[in-house]
């Protein structure tokens, strides 16, 4: 497929015109997949060409009991095409890694899908996104992203909740919360990867707290929230 830079760069495209713009991120991605000696024959490349080939049909043509499933794989692959392209293609090994990593561990697409995600909003919203490298050392610890704009920048570590299993209570959230806590802040010991932001995806909180027959148990509490020049936040203890 002929993909369109400036649709994929356009911010706005991703919610005015979903299909384009997904279509358009799955084709830069096939395209920076193919480029790659390893990656150009992954489960990834060829999902990307089942992606474009089926919405390539016209809609008359297309297969419905299929179109669900096919909508998946396009956001999906589309997520993470967007954020290559963002962060400019894969000639920063450490992104070539995370790839590889999504295509080959067990549970790669669910924590690297998100990591892409997260590096794709972020560059969406205008920062400069950069994968960190890992350090040989063993036993070093390093945070996955560097996100930076003007004069400000942090360092993002994107973690989700493994394995997925239901929340049903804000104690049981608390107690995920403190675990992630635990476990990543490492990554920010060193003095060079500050500041430090943990991005936690708790899916799936979201859809069992709003069931009807479900207390909805977590919500925000606007009244803790802090303003100050970078905007809202909620303070840490």
């Amino acid at each position: 497929m002929i993909y369109d830079e400036r649709i994929i760069a356009d911010p706005s495209a991703e919610n005015t015109s979903t299909l384009e713009f997904y279509r358009h991120a799955v084709g830069y991605l096939l395209h920076v997949l193919k480029r790659d000696p390893y990656l150009s024959s992954s489960l990834l490349a060829t999902a990307g060409e089942r992606a474009l080939n089926f919405w390539s049909l016209s809609p008359q043509d297309r297969q419905q009991s299929k179109v669900a499933d096919a909508a998946m794989d396009l956001h999906v692959l589309g997520t993470i095409g967007k954020a290559v392209f963002r962060c400019g293609g894969i000639d920063n090994p450490q992104l070539r890694k995370e790839l590889i990593r999504l295509v080959e561990t067990e549970y790669g697409l669910l924590a690297n899908y998100y990591l892409f995600y997260v590096a794709g909003t972020l560059g969406a919203a205008g920062y400069g996104v950069q994968f960190v490298s890992e350090e040989p050392k063993k036993g070093a610890r390093t945070p996955d992203l560097l996100a930076s704009k003007a004069d400000r920048r942090a360092f993002v570590e994107a973690t989700v909740k493994e394995p997925v299993r239901a929340i049903h209570s804000t104690e049981q959230l608390g107690h995920v919360i403190r675990d992630v806590f635990e476990e990543k802040r490492r990554k920010f010991m060193d003095v060079r990867f500050t500041p430090g932001l943990i991005a936690f995806d708790a899916t799936p909180i979201a859809n069992r707290a709003g069931q009807s027959d479900l207390a909805p148990g977590v919500r925000l509490q606007e009244r803790l929230l802090e303003s100050d020049a970078a905007g809202q936040l909620y303070p840490v203890p």
